[in-house]
């Protein structure tokens, strides 16, 4: 039984190598997604943060 399915995981992983990383891209995609807008409110903070800065210089 064990013999049969470790033959069936190489024959498999011989058919589609990839395997498991196949199935995990929408899953990293999405993180990458998530990932990014987090960035993007950070930049928009600092940016908000440098013009409140140059403003109170300028006072």
């Amino acid at each position: 039984m064990q013999v049969a399915t470790s033959e069936e995981k190489a024959l498999n992983h011989l058919q589609h190598p990839r395997g498991e990383a196949d199935e995990r891209v929408p899953e990293l995609c999405q993180k990458v997604e998530e990932k990014a807008k987090e960035i993007g409110k950070m930049a928009d903070l600092m940016v908000e943060l440098v013009w409140q800065i140059e403003k109170s210089k300028s006072s």
